[in-house]
């Protein structure tokens, strides 16, 4: 048991906040302790205790800190609300020297292991938000936030040296952004030394277009030509004759081979075209397929719905959807709408009646640039994407809206079905790249998801 977690066995252990209480509720919740104590009798455990016991007795700064900021206390346990604008804290209310040396004498394992935690996890969005109590923030807690960024980002160096690391690298960026938040001198140098390796690969990569080999080839092409005709008497030029038509006589015979080759590619090719082409004509029918190619399913389109259309409306349901703070938050920060729909298959095997099928139905709308909040009931969701949402006037689901400019990079993700529970999600991106990420564990298609950038869509 750490400092934190007596603070939050206290707590738990009545409603009041720990620095109101009074010495005979501070008698009982000793004896609750020392009674837990007898089952986690580390040295440790015991030490941090009776740290917690001293504060609570003397009412030490640190104790009304965690009341009046409960976010601080949480975010050791990923349970803040991320989302929610706190105000920065006005340490002086609480005597900042004081409050500072309670920290450090208190909260330093605490933190130093959720540090330590977050950079294994690659959870960044708690990293940023722990950075913004930099001002009480124990000298050893930022040293170890400092080291183990620079440890990432020379390892990106590293690897970049031996060219086992793409320039494209999504996690990269974030511990950039990172390292910009913290603002320290020498991990920023070292994210701008990694930048100007990854133009230096970018710009070999492009002069590598011009590589001697290709000069080489033809150099040995207009050589063979010419001493085909020319037979040399310096015995110089005749040695040279005989290695150059060497050369020669190698590549016409390659060139022969590569020419067999692209005439049986070819014909060969020519039908598996054919059947690749028929196999994508029959992807295109059926539901999902139905979403995008609106001619092969007999799909007619009405005009776009009008911009009155509010984030939350409910196309299956027929109404605005209440907003769910403790449900599931999805954030679009892309340029497109996005339409949640749930799982029919997953409704139909939990359900048997007409009518609760039809409850547990949703097909929700969200505007780009907004966000939702809502309760799945744990049913499994698609993912939608696309601009001008329309109604179905004529085919497959007339109650299923579809866009007139589907996303077309998405439509391989849409029959797959996306389950999380609680926490938030994002999707970012533009036209050619998009991300789903979430700050927490879910599942796509069936498969485990990890880290804040899990599902992309290039």
């Amino acid at each position: 048991m750490t400092f934190l977690d007596a603070y939050f066995f206290a707590k738990d252990f009545h409603a009041d906040p720990p620095s109101q209480w009074l010495d005979a509720l501070i008698i009982k919740f000793e004896k609750r302790l020392r009674l837990e104590s007898q089952l986690n009798d580390t040295a440790e455990s015991v030490n941090a205790q009776a740290q917690f016991l001293e504060v609570l007795k003397t009412k030490r700064p640190i104790l009304a800190f965690l009341d009046t900021h409960p976010e601080f206390a949480l975010h050791f346990r990923q349970q803040t609300d991320l989302l929610q604008p706190y105000p920065d804290p006005d340490y002086e209310r609480y005597g900042w020297s004081c409050l500072v040396a309670d920290v450090e004498a208190f909260l330093t394992p605490d933190w130093e292991a959720f540090v330590a935690e977050e950079f294994e996890a690659e959870r960044f969005y708690y990293l940023k938000f722990t950075w913004r109590y930099v001002d009480i923030m124990p000298a050893g807690v930022r040293r170890l936030i400092i080291n183990k960024l620079e440890a990432k980002l020379e390892k990106y160096r590293l690897a970049l040296t031996s060219s086992s690391l793409s320039v494209e690298d999504r996690l990269f960026d974030y511990y950039a952004e990172l390292a910009n938040r913290i603002g320290e001198k020498k991990v920023i140098q070292l994210v701008q030394h990694i930048r100007r390796q990854q133009h230096e690969q970018l710009t070999d990569i492009l002069e590598s277009v011009n590589k001697p080999g290709i000069v080489n080839f033809f150099e040995i092409l207009f050589g063979g030509f010419y001493y085909l005709f020319y037979h040399p008497t310096d015995p110089k030029e005749q040695h040279k004759r005989k290695r150059v038509m060497g050369d020669f006589k190698f590549t016409l015979i390659l060139l022969g081979i590569i020419g067999m080759l692209i005439g049986v590619a070819a014909h060969y090719g020519s039908k598996k075209r054919e059947a690749i082409q028929n196999q994508r004509e029959m992807a295109k029918i059926g539901f999902y397929p139905s979403l995008y190619f609106y001619d092969k399913n007999g799909i007619q389109l009405g005009p776009p719905f009008p911009d009155t259309l509010q984030t939350g409306y409910d196309f299956f349901q027929k109404r605005i959807i209440s907003q769910d703070k403790s449900g599931q938050t999805f954030i679009n920060t892309s340029p497109f709408e996005v339409l949640l729909f749930s799982d029919l298959k997953v409704i139909d095997a939990f359900f048997n009646e007409k009518e609760k099928r039809q409850a547990a139905r949703h097909c929700v709308w969200i505007r780009p640039g907004d966000t939702l909040r809502w309760d799945t009931h744990g049913i499994p969701f698609h993912l939608y994407v696309g601009k001008k949402i329309s109604p179905t006037i004529q085919g497959k689901e007339t109650n299923m809206p579809r866009f007139q400019n589907p996303h077309f990079r998405v439509q391989p993700y849409t029959a797959y079905t996306i389950e999380i529970h609680g926490g938030f999600m994002e999707l970012l991106g533009r036209n050619y790249t998009m991300v789903l990420r979430a700050d927490r564990m879910f599942y796509v298609n069936g498969q485990q998801k990890y880290r804040d950038t899990i599902f992309s869509v290039l």
